[in-house]
């Protein structure tokens, strides 16, 4: 034992070595980097465990990970994550759209079932109001917007008056005869 060489650089922080670690701890490393919010690589190092040799990177290999090679992969990984989140974001909208659109048919069901069974208790401008309501939430809902019934409705000078005020050009005129 006394003839042993001890290489002192292998316990310095600052020492670079590359290659030393395999893809697969380098992978670990960058879940872990990512997991805890894209942290410096001082910070990453108290978060990480050894590899299967009980090394750990030093702060200035993990820096140059996360420049060289971790920067690039989460840009990519953000991506997927602001999709998935934009999938839910949809996915939540369209429950509550459908859940509204069941309970306006709901209401016009309850609506017509009270003004039919009880014709004598229920004023008629409630049951009305009431159906009404029903439809216009159920309608809401289903993505009808009112713009699409209120141009059904318009009249065909209307809807040109419209139309001239969307592209500017008031000076046309409507011709009745077309």
């Amino acid at each position: 034992m006394e003839n042993e060489e001890v290489i002192l650089d292998l316990l310095d922080p600052k020492t670079v070595r590359t290659g030393r670690y395999t893809q697969d701890y380098k992978d670990a490393v960058f879940y872990t980097w990512y997991k805890r919010g894209k942290c410096a690589g001082n910070t990453l190092k108290g978060y990480i465990e050894p590899d299967f040799d009980g090394n750990v990177p030093s702060t200035s290999v993990l820096s140059q990970w996360i420049k060289d090679d971790f920067q690039s992969r989460a840009i990519k990984l953000d991506e997927i994550v602001t999709q998935e989140m934009d999938n839910k974001v949809v996915a939540e909208k369209v429950e509550m759209l459908e859940r509204h659109a069941k309970l306006g048919t709901d209401a016009q069901t309850m609506a017509m079932d009270y003004l039919i069974a009880h014709p004598e208790e229920m004023k008629p401008a409630n049951a009305i109001k009431l159906l009404f309501d029903g439809i216009k939430t159920e309608r809401e809902s289903r993505g009808l917007p009112t713009i699409i019934t209120e141009t059904l409705n318009a009249t065909d000078e209307a809807l040109f008056e419209s139309i001239t005020k969307l592209i500017g050009k008031e000076e046309m005129e409507f011709n009745d005869e077309s």
